[in-house]
């Protein structure tokens, strides 16, 4: 099995690592710092080159004193011109220079928000240390030689080296001035090049020189300072429901121009009437190095509108609803007995009205009931009796100042268009020598305890003047 050289990760088959997709060195080859040395001569031989550089200077430097020594008429000038020669062919032998901190990228371009974490864009630096023409026939020479060199494309040798910096060379940041991600203008960081694998690069003919240098950021640009809530509208927090429990989403966003998503927070988000104020807070996280904006605050109110309210006040209801919600029960009682051949006529007189709100916000139930309360006069099989009845409605809202109910949706004892109340609500009289059922109920009292008393629980009530309410 191969292991890779570069995440050490075992490799099945094949000649690219799964993982991190660099080319696969057969097992074997681990052992070769350089194409055609064997393991056992490695050291021997790699003694001998690291060696090369050292001797050749102290011959060097040897000649040139013998040199002085046996000319004794060359002036000071000309022996430093001398030198200068020598050590110039000297330093131009070790091969070209290359200044890594060229190449090393700030994560951010932010004033204020600066961040060095050392990544270096080796595939510029490849491209760059490439156009030397004596480092590109060596590059090119020792790649060719390379056990896995069918791998690669012919013209590939710019990513092989690309490959060689990035697997060798890491840069260690100290962070001189300033603070690591909120770098500016004017800090100083100390950027430290680390070398895995010197020998490749000294046959190579390539240089890194300094090996450590303090650079001073600048160049950054200020943030844009805008409106990160720019557009945004209620609709776009998500309103919906009925006063008082409109609703919110709890987390929003909003993009900038950039087309960054910023996160936020709607408070509060629940249980809102129209006029109630709800303020939107970017997230504490979301304004990062990243951003290349500031906002001009990071917070803005909304005024809750727009908002169907529900009842909520008896005075809300005004004499137009309250002539149609008559005239419906009327209708209902009428329908019944047409239907009913022992009722003659029915005549309902409205004496007062019920309306409960929920105390609190109720799943699946309903908000508020308006309920009429009648007198009402009945002629069953040629007798006239007086009893009480009603008409109830669920849910009644405020549409643009005016209170709104379903007619279209009601209780009655007389007729629902909900369910049957057959049978339900009315008791048993007797009229000659037969029983009759009587719709309604025997007093008002009665009606209270059925209609109204069984819900006050999780109702409030409220009662028009002068009706009966416990």
């Amino acid at each position: 099995m191969k292991k890779c050289t570069k995440c050490g990760k075992t490799i099945q088959e094949g000649r690219f690592c799964p993982y991190c997709g660099t080319k696969v060195v057969d097992n074997a080859q681990e052992f070769f710092e350089e194409p055609g040395i064997q393991k056992g001569e490695l050291n021997k031989e790699t003694l001998n080159k690291e060696k090369l550089n050292t001797d050749e200077l102290k011959n060097t430097a040897l000649k040139v004193v013998n040199f002085f020594k046996n000319n004794k008429k060359v002036t000071g000038v000309a022996a430093g011109v001398i030198c200068l020669l020598i050590i110039i062919g000297f330093v131009l032998g070790r091969g070209k220079s290359f200044d890594f901190a060229n190449y090393v990228n700030l994560e951010s371009s932010i004033n204020g928000h600066g961040r060095c974490d050392g990544n270096i864009d080796y595939e510029q630096f490849a491209e760059d240390i490439m156009k030397d023409s004596k480092i590109q026939e060596k590059v090119q020479e020792y790649f060719k030689n390379y056990p896995l060199a069918e791998a690669y494309e012919e013209d590939d040798y710019e990513y092989l080296l690309e490959d060689k910096l990035e697997s060798n060379l890491d840069v260690t940041v100290d962070i001189k001035k300033g603070t690591q991600g909120e770098l500016k203008n004017g800090d100083k960081v100390k950027l430290t090049l680390v070398c895995n694998n010197k020998k490749f690069f000294q046959k190579m003919g390539i240089r890194f020189s300094p090996s450590s240098k303090t650079i001073t950021i600048k160049g950054l640009k200020d943030a844009e300072t805008i409106d990160y809530f720019d557009g945004m509208t209620l609709e776009d927090l998500g309103l919906q429901g009925v006063a008082p429990y409109g609703k919110v989403s709890s987390e929003v966003s909003n993009k900038l121009p950039d087309n960054k998503t910023i996160s936020m927070t709607c408070s509060p988000s629940e249980g809102l009437s129209n006029g109630d104020k709800v303020t939107v807070t970017i997230d504490s996280d979301s304004n990062n190095e990243d951003v290349a904006y500031v906002p001009k605050s990071k917070s803005k109110t909304f005024t809750v509108k727009g908002l169907e309210e529900y009842v909520i006040k008896l005075e809300q209801i005004d004499k137009d609803i309250m002539d149609s919600i008559v005239k419906q029960a009327q209708d209902a009682a009428m329908s019944y007995a047409a239907q009913n051949s022992d009722y003659g006529t029915v005549e309902l007189t409205p004496i007062g009205t019920y309306l409960l709100t929920a105390k609190e916000e109720i799943d699946g139930g309903y908000y508020n009931k308006v309920i009429v309360v009648f007198k009402a006069k009945s002629t069953i099989a040629g007798k006239q009796i007086e009893n009480y009845s009603y008409i109830s409605f669920t849910d009644a809202k405020m549409v643009d100042g005016k209170a709104v109910v379903d007619l279209g949706e009601y209780h009655s004892p007389y007729e629902s268009s909900l369910f049957s109340t057959e049978g339900g609500e009315g008791y048993d009289i007797v009229i000659g020598d037969s029983t009759y059922w009587a719709k309604g109920f025997k007093s008002i009292e009665e009606l209270f305890n059925q209609k109204v008393e069984t819900d006050v629980e999780a109702h409030n009530v409220e009662a028009s003047e002068g009706l009966y309410k416990r």
